[in-house]
């Protein structure tokens, strides 16, 4: 019984190992059967599945399969993809094992000062409770090294990123300002250029101080070009120099010249301007004029930083003739409908002393302290004592060719404290300036100024055709001889259309509209307007523009609806 069984066991042994070898030989290994995921948990694996481009029929490919990885990978879920090849159906199953990222916990920021947490954090895709992905992750550092940019932070940028297990560690690297190098043209000194500068060594960079600060140290007028160069700090990629190359000093000026005076006859006249003495930052200027039957002064002396301190302090001592011309009626000077043309001579010499100091970024305050005696013709000498406050909040983008930016200017003057005039007076000056293409740019500008007491007519609001306040167009017999140009308050407007023409050469389309008014009945049905065009040229060795403007006045006079106007410095 036991010799049939053996035998019988024999039998089915042959049988199953001959159907083996049967099976075996009708396996094809060459043959996809079957695709599958393993690993994976949060992602599904159909999400898996449809970025795979091999099907089940198809002959293994190496190459397929490789980029059936890469697009796995690039959905961002896994940090490692594996491929296990198992016999399958006669043929072999594909099975792609994946390891997938960690679902976060937290999200860790080091290294950021001047961006706060909340500032990244709102730029961030990837969040805590949800599998991380690699993907979304570089992204968000672009957005991040993006958003650091634009701030103005062109060094700022993500260093390294770090996972703890399901933490995730994000290193900032703000970049930093290593050193500044002074490098003037003439003997300035390097804490006069210090002084004013916002960026500090040894703290993180921002383009947009250089651009502040280069805007600061035009304003002194100290050097017509101020060229800055950066340099990047060997073996440290975060760090940068800065070179400020101060060049074509402007060291100051000289003018001789021949005028008429108000007496009649010749006067001679010298002008002697002196920037940035001995290297300080200090500027006197002396305007000395001499004649048969005149002799008048102006010296003025400015120090930006007195008394190792931000306070700036201007002391100006004058004594001066001008000729004033006005217009009488049966109402007395200066009133409405006067058809008399009087011209009459103002004498003045006084002391005007003044202390400024930057009260935040922008903003600048000044405050004055005047004396000045009077005299008209042959009336007695009348003084006047006065307290005048200032604030300039100045957002230009050049102090000298402004083409973006604004400036609002606000000053109120007290007059009194036992001096024979009385008076409150005070203006608000505001100025926008707006880029128009590349070589273009519009400027705009409105002034209201209004006063109470009785203002002495040398103290009056004025409209002049070659100074600040002017409706161009107008001349100089009109503005004389006529209501509107002289009063107790103000209303001007201008708009300027800028265009370079060549180099230091622009043109000018301009419109102005203004006039005075008796007391404080500001009418707008009143205005004088004018239209015209005008030519500037910057002359480096004044440092300063030169102008001309052809105004058209359609409701002027006759015989005064144009004027040419001559004009040093910008119009506003």
């Amino acid at each position: 019984m036991f010799k049939k069984f053996g035998i019988l066991f024999i039998l089915v042994s042959i049988i199953l190992i001959n159907a083996n070898q049967v099976m075996a030989n009708n396996t094809n290994y060459n043959v996809i059967t079957d695709l599958a995921v393993s690993g994976n948990k949060a992602i599904e694996e159909q999400r898996i599945l449809d970025q795979v481009k091999t099907k089940v029929g198809n002959e293994i490919s190496n190459e397929q399969l490789r980029e059936d990885m890469k697009a796995i990978y690039n959905l961002g879920y896994f940090s490692n993809i594996q491929i296990l090849f198992k016999n399958y159906k006669s043929g072999v199953q594909v099975v792609f094992k994946v390891d997938e990222n960690p679902i976060l916990t937290k999200i860790v920021i080091e290294g950021n000062k001047e961006v706060s947490n909340d500032e990244l954090k709102a730029l961030l895709t990837v969040k805590t409770g949800k599998i991380l992905n690699f993907k979304d992750l570089n992204q968000d550092r672009e957005a991040i090294n993006k958003y650091y940019y634009d701030q103005g932070f062109v060094l700022g940028r993500i260093v390294d990123v770090k996972m703890e297990e399901d933490k995730l560690n994000i290193i900032i690297d703000e970049g930093r300002l290593n050193k500044i190098r002074i490098n003037p043209e003439d003997d300035t000194k390097d804490y006069v250029i210090r002084r004013q500068l916002s960026m500090k060594e040894g703290e993180v960079f921002n383009i947009n101080d250089v651009r502040k600060d280069i805007s600061k140290l035009q304003r002194l007028k100290y050097f017509e070009e101020i060229k800055p160069e950066f340099e990047q700090v060997p073996n440290d990629p975060q760090a940068i120099d800065v070179k400020l190359n101060l060049n074509k000093p402007i060291n100051g000026r000289t003018v001789f010249g021949v005028k008429d005076s108000a007496e009649g006859g010749a006067v001679g006249n010298i002008m002697l301007e002196k920037h940035n003495m001995f290297g300080k930052g200090q500027k006197l200027t002396l305007d000395f004029e001499a004649g048969s039957d005149v002799t008048d002064y102006n010296l003025d002396f400015y120090d930006p930083w007195i008394f190792e301190s931000k306070t700036s302090f201007n002391i100006n001592l004058y004594h001066e003739m001008t000729e004033e011309s006005t217009s009488i009626s049966d109402g007395g000077l200066d009133s409405i409908g006067s058809s008399t043309r009087v011209d009459r001579d103002i004498k003045e010499k006084g002391v005007d002393m003044q202390f400024g100091r930057e009260l935040s970024e922008n903003i600048r305050g000044y405050l004055n302290f005047g004396y000045d005696d009077t005299k008209i013709e042959d009336d007695p000498y009348e003084n006047t004592r006065s307290i005048a406050m200032t604030t300039i909040r100045d957002l230009r983008d050049n102090y000298l060719h402004p083409r973006s930016g604004s400036r609002q200017e606000f000053r109120i003057e007290k007059a009194g404290f036992n001096g024979d005039n009385d008076f409150l007076k005070s203006y608000l000056d505001l100025r926008n300036y707006f880029e128009a293409g590349e070589k273009s740019s519009w400027a705009i500008r409105m002034k209201i100024g209004a006063s109470d007491g009785k203002l002495p007519t040398y103290k009056k609001y004025k409209l002049k055709p070659n100074l600040l306040d002017g409706v161009r167009g107008y001349d100089s017999s009109y503005y004389g001889g006529t209501d509107g140009f002289k009063g107790d308050s103000i209303l001007l407007g201008s708009i300027e259309y800028r265009v370079d023409l060549y180099k230091a050469v622009r043109g000018v389309l301009f419109t102005d509209v203004g006039r005075t008014f008796k007391d404080n009945d500001i009418s707008l049905n009143d205005l004088n307007y004018s239209v015209g065009v005008g030519v500037r040229f910057f002359v480096p060795v004044l440092g300063a523009e030169l102008g001309f403007d052809y105004g058209y006045a359609p409701e002027g006079d006759a015989d005064h609806k144009d004027e040419i106007t001559f004009k040093v410095g910008t119009s506003f």
